[in-house]
C-alpha cells in the first residue's frame, strides 16, 4: 500500500556523472522520485536499502559492473521483480540477448533521448503495476490463503534445466 500513497522510486547507476544528470533532466516533471548512485557495489546497497519501483543502470562501471549488478538484483528477495533497464554504448545483439538472460527488461542506448527514457520507464511501472494486479486479483478470488506456502520435494522433482537455471542464479 505504501508504493500506492508514495511517488515511483527510480534508481538510476552510473559512473558518469553527465549520464545521471541527463537521466534526472529525462525524469523531471514525471512525478519520479529519483536516487543515484556512481558505481554498481554503491547502486545494490541502495536499492536494498531503498526498494527502488525500478533501476535503470549502466553496464560497463568499475568495480561490480551492469552484468553482475542485475544478477545480485535478481537474486535478492525484494528485488528480484524490480523492473531494469540497462543503460548502454552500444547494444550489440549478443549483450542485449545476454543482459535478458540475466533478468533485464529493456535497454536504452546512449546518448540518451529524453522522451524515450520517460516513456520507457512508464511502460516498464505501467507492466510492473498490472502483473501486481492481476497475481492480487488471483490471490484474493482464489479464497483463503493456506498457512503454508512454500515448495516442498527434493532434488529428484526439479528438471535438470531448472537446477542448472537456479545454480547460475546463485554463482
Amino acid at each position: 500500500m505504501e508504493a500506492l500513497l508514495r511517488a515511483p522510486r527510480i534508481l538510476a547507476i552510473d559512473d558518469d556523472a553527465d549520464t545521471l544528470v541527463g537521466i534526472g533532466q529525462a525524469l523531471a516533471g514525471t512525478g519520479f522520485a529519483l536516487l543515484t548512485a556512481g558505481d554498481g557495489a554503491r547502486g545494490l546497497e541502495m536499492a536494498l536499502r531503498h526498494a527502488p519501483d525500478l533501476i535503470i543502470s549502466d553496464i560497463t562501471m568499475p568495480g561490480m559492473d551492469g552484468w553482475t549488478l542485475v544478477k545480485r538484483v535478481r537474486c535478492a528477495p525484494g528485488l528480484a521483480l524490480v523492473p531494469f533497464i540497462f543503460l548502454t554504448d552500444a547494444a550489440a545483439d549478443e549483450d542485449r540477448l545476454r543482459g535478458f538472460q540475466l533478468g533485464a527488461d529493456d535497454f536504452v542506448t546512449k546518448p540518451l533521448r529524453p522522451g524515450e527514457l520517460s516513456l520507457r520507464v512508464q511502460g516498464s511501472l505501467q507492466r510492473q503495476a498490472r502483473i501486481v494486479g492481476a497475481v492480487r486479483h488471483h490471490l484474493c478470488a482464489s479464497g483463503p490463503l493456506p498457512e503454508q506456502i512454500g515448495i516442498r520435494g527434493g532434488l529428484e522433482h526439479i528438471s535438470l534445466p531448472a537446477l542448472l537455471t537456479l545454480l547460475e542464479m546463485e554463482r
